[in-house]
């Protein structure tokens, strides 16, 4: 396969726009494998490369010759190298053409090829991902070309007074013909095309066998595992991302204010008892007093250290909102002041335009995060201390769909649960949990009936009539089946059930804890398992190989592994079916996806089409639906999301339901008419 690295300049990036108008199209190849032919046939405006050959193109030289290229690449014939591939793919469509289905015919076909996603898989399987934690340099193309090619890019940063570098000033071309550009601008947009393709020869190269992660091709090729599903899953976020997320006006302003309001309550109770000083400053002392008093011997307390051997008090808002009275207030103060801080300056701009973001596909887990606004981690709504005091809450409320629109949420049915009852099938550790799942018992239905000492029948039917009893009793429930498997000890078990709105003593989270184990004895098996298949044991790390997807993680502690095989698999699979999902949504055709042409009839893929997700929330996708379809859409998105994790979780039930929203809410219900047709719930 011909080898191309390519690369987009364009006008500035700005919030709202992802994908601004292309400038100019580089493209690299090398003349051992035939590459350097392609792009001497592009024309355009070459830049000399031994070895090889690259040259830069304009907008309309970019349009005439990219079709044919993503063409190519759709069929197998050349493979696209790029660096933060997605945004060159979504510049391309925008001002050059090319169609979305050819974009996910080469990216399944191992055709498109990202060094960010290429080196954040090598690093994972190595123990090595976030450069952070390992000293390692980061993930820039500038930071590889230096790793693994020892050679510094110039031009990247304006230098001792000098003018800004091309990459931030190519709008100022766009209307100059390109035999009039600087050399210095052309060789720049060279660099990125030429650098990229030798950066992912030489990712191959130096990675060891040793390490996981890479596998031999039939054809000898050296491969990396997994790559083209996360590509997939960059190209599908960074999708999602470019539409973004809007926002209503007035529960944004309403929202604000009562953040506002909060916190300023707050405060001026602390300084009224004297734990804010007159400049502004925490008397610590004074709140650390305060919380002992409160708590007693209760009072959490840092980890000890020389200094400080018995730890220090610790002052947090969860802390003083379990102290209640004042110290809530205050507490509930300095939860407000730090989502007025993360979240005061994004929600307004989704009132006008759309709030794009940053998504990461690939964390250690193999899961994603959000940045830029987190919106994985929005404040609980309607949340309130234990003595009744509101704490912050309200982003998602302001999340709503585009005129004419409407949000569809699908989050999948405890499927961590199902991941964890697989995954113990495969290792031959028992079925009591699938066998559970699989005759359709609400999980923590049945665990809550355990602890009640009652069978599930009268726990159903208790639960039906609203006892409060058993909704407490599968709140606990809820916390047990998700923090346990993860190999909580009790003293954990606590912290992590005030989460779920459970106090406990340890005395009781010790009895619930052997109380759980007993009645799951598969997961104590299947820590042994863990243990034994990964090397991590005590303080030595193991290595966590993936069921489905083969991907490696390299340099896990225990409890992290415990998590890994059912949290990964999940991930893998949610990944795999935004992927599906966002191929049909955008316009590809079924038969320009592997799953899709393999799980999805051609009724659900036309049902989809024009969807748009936004958010991707580990096991939850969020998408718009244009109303007037709005059912269809939902159903036959569920459908989707279902068959592909069916796919990574063959023996165990897999289910979700579509839920029609006029605003983001958590927990929303599936409500249907008489007719069976999904509707929005009315306020």
């Amino acid at each position: 396969m011909i080898r191309l690295g390519i690369d987009c300049e364009t006008y500035r990036i700005r919030r709202g726009l992802l994908a601004p108008r292309l400038v100019a199209l580089s493209v690299a190849g090398l003349r051992a494998d035939g590459g350097a032919a392609v792009v001497e046939a592009l024309g355009g405006r070459c830049s000399p490369r031994a070895g090889g050959a690259a040259t830069v193109l304009d907008a309309a030289g970019a349009a005439r010759v990219w079709p044919e290229l993503l063409a190519r690449a759709a069929r197998g014939e050349v493979q696209l190298v790029g660096h933060v591939l997605p945004y060159d793919l979504a510049v391309l469509l925008r001002s050059a053409g090319g169609t979305d289905g050819g974009v996910w015919r080469a990216i399944t076909r191992g055709a498109a090829v990202d060094t960010r996603a290429r080196e954040r898989l090598l690093r994972l399987a190595a123990g090595e991902l976030e450069a952070s934690a390992s000293g390692r340099t980061g993930y820039t193309l500038a930071e590889l070309t230096r790793r693994y090619l020892g050679v510094e890019l110039g031009g990247k940063v304006a230098v001792n007074g000098a003018p800004a570098p091309w990459r931030v000033r190519y709008d100022e071309l766009a209307h100059v013909p390109l035999a009039d550009w600087p050399d210095a601008a052309v060789d720049y947009s060279a660099d990125d095309a030429w650098w990229a393709l030798a950066v992912s020869a030489a990712q191959l190269a130096a990675a060891p066998d040793t390490v996981g992660g890479v596998a031999l091709l039939e054809d000898g090729r050296r491969a990396v595992v997994g790559e083209g599903r996360e590509v997939a899953a960059a190209w599908a976020l960074h999708l999602a991302a470019t539409w973004g997320v809007r926002t209503d006006p007035a529960r944004v302003a309403e929202t604000l204010a009562a953040w506002d309001r909060g916190e300023a309550a707050g405060v001026a109770v602390a300084r009224r008892r004297g734990w804010i000083r007159e400049n502004g400053t925490r008397d610590l002392g004074a709140l650390r007093a305060a919380v002992v008093e409160a708590l007693g011997d209760a009072a959490p307390r840092t980890a000890p250290t020389d200094r400080h051997p018995d730890g220090q008090v610790q002052t947090s808002e969860e802390v003083l909102i379990r102290c209640g009275g004042d110290l809530a207030e205050y507490g509930a103060a300095v939860a407000f002041g730090t989502v007025r801080s993360r979240w005061g300056s994004v929600l307004p701009i989704g009132t006008s335009r759309p709030i794009t973001s940053r998504p990461e596909y690939l964390v250690e887990t193999g899961r994603t995060a959000w940045s830029d606004p987190p919106w994985q981690q929005p404040p609980a709504a309607d949340l309130y201390a234990a003595d009744g005091r509101p704490l912050p809450g309200g982003v998602r409320a302001c999340v709503v769909p585009r005129d004419k629109w409407v949000l569809c949420s699908v989050d999948y049915d405890t499927i961590e649960l199902c991941a964890l009852a697989q995954v113990c099938l495969w290792a031959g550790l028992g079925s009591g949990l699938a066998d559970e799942i699989n005759a359709g018992r609400d999980v923590h239905l049945a665990t809550a009936a355990a602890l009640l000492r009652i069978d599930y029948a009268e726990a159903t039917a208790r639960r039906a009539a609203g006892d409060a009893g058993v909704k407490d009793a599968r709140q606990l429930a809820k916390a047990l089946n998700f923090g346990l498997p993860g190999g909580l000890s009790a003293r954990s078990f606590v912290s992590y059930a005030r989460g779920y709105g459970v106090d406990l003593d340890l005395q009781r989270a010790v009895r619930l804890v052997e109380e759980w184990h007993a009645s799951r004895p598969e997961v104590r098996a299947y820590f042994a398992w863990v243990e034994r298949v990964t090397g991590a044991r005590g303080g030595e790390p193991g290595t966590v190989r993936q069921f489905t997807s083969g991907r490696v993680r390299g340099g896990v502690r225990l409890t992290a592994a415990y998590n890994g095989y059912f949290q990964g698999l999940v991930a893998d699979g949610a990944k795999s079916a935004l992927g599906v999902l966002s191929a049909l949504a955008y316009g590809a055709g079924v038969q320009d996806h592997p799953l899709a042409r393999e799980l999805v009839p051609t009724v659900d893929a036309l049902a989809v089409r024009g969807v748009r997700p936004i958010l991707f929330l580990h096991d939850e996708v969020i998408a718009e639906l244009p109303e007037h379809r709005a059912s269809e859409a939902g159903d036959a998105m569920a459908r989707i999301l279902v068959r592909v994790m069916q796919r990574h979780i063959p023996d165990v039930r897999v289910s979700a339901e579509p839920a029609l929203m006029r605003r983001w809410e958590k927990g929303a219900r599936t409500v249907r008419d008489a007719a069976g047709r999904l509707v929005v719930p009315r306020d």
